[in-house]
């Protein structure tokens, strides 16, 4: 064995301990990274990070899936997107194999260079590429909620993930705080591919 094996390692975070997102890598239960406040979920939303306290199996997505929570996207590590009524959250945090519940922050669901550009009060009217929870079940209400918040929709990109939509600024900002929305960033001309990419897809 060589001596800088046998050396002690710093004291970080393990693998399965921490949430990795694009607005930070933090372990929840040592701290969260600051959010600006109109960016932090408000209290009637419905999306939560779930992390559990090892790899997930099947049998802890059917047990939040008992209290009514509905499971969705898979975030490193070991946790999901899930969307359920903060009433059932003390019940899911309870949970044997659950680690960690908390907020799924709109600050998490957009590009960092657009919450720069937002914060600086930079955005004009543009196009957006936004990726729904549930691509079968929640275009249709993205669609109207978008329409309400005064946006256009410009393309629903059928069996896609991808919703296409105009926003302004403001608009852009509520519109990442809906339930339907897991993320959102600027919408960029189609481009080229490699031959390797197009095989692999």
């Amino acid at each position: 064995v060589s001596t800088p094996a046998q050396e002690p390692r710093p004291a970080i975070a393990s693998e399965s301990s921490v949430i990795r997102l694009r607005y930070d890598v933090f372990d929840p239960t040592a701290s969260e990274p600051s959010i600006p406040a109109n960016l932090q979920s408000a209290d009637a939303e419905r999306l939560w990070i779930v992390q559990f306290r090892g790899t997930p199996t099947q049998a802890g997505r059917d047990a939040l899936s008992g209290l009514g929570a509905q499971v969705h996207r898979y975030l490193p590590d070991n946790a999901y997107v899930v969307r359920m009524p903060e009433a059932i959250v003390d019940a899911a945090s309870a949970l044997p194999t659950i680690r960690w519940v908390g907020r799924y922050h709109a600050a998490y669901r957009l590009d960092p260079v657009l919450i720069a550009a937002l914060q600086a009060g930079d955005l004009p009217l543009a196009r957006y590429n936004v990726v729904v929870v549930d691509k079968h079940n929640d275009k249709p209400a993205l669609g109207a909620n978008i329409q309400a918040l005064g946006g256009t929709v410009i393309s629903e990109e059928q069996g896609s993930l991808l919703f296409s939509v105009a926003l302004t600024g403001a608009q852009l900002q509520q519109a990442v705080h809906l339930d339907e929305v897991l993320w959102g960033d600027a919408w960029t001309p189609p481009g080229e591919d490699v031959d390797n990419a197009r095989i692999q897809g």
